[in-house]
């Protein structure tokens, strides 16, 4: 699942062809690998990733770029909420 999730991520950074998106991309990653503890995703948050992950894509393939900046950042603010409750920031 991480292999999966880490080859989604990196094509629709590379799909975007945007510098900016690009180093956000990169220092997230670099952020998220120096977190002092592991984050562990249990498997409904896994499915629940993967739902998001298929809704950015079908409208990605509909042309509906309003549509999937409003799913990517839904997707985005629910990671942070996992990784925060992961580790007893909220």
């Amino acid at each position: 699942v991480n292999r999966l999730n880490k080859i989604f991520h990196q094509r629709l950074v590379a799909l975007a062809d945007n510098p900016y998106f690009v180093e956000q991309h990169e220092r997230t990653q670099f952020e998220y690998w120096s977190l002092r503890l592991p984050v562990i995703f249990a498997q409904e948050q896994l499915a629940h990733s993967a739902e998001q992950h298929a809704a950015i894509v079908d409208s990605l393939e509909r042309h509906d770029g309003d549509l999937a900046e409003k799913l990517a950042r839904e997707h985005i603010c629910s990671t942070m909420h996992i990784v925060a409750d992961a580790l007893g920031e909220r």
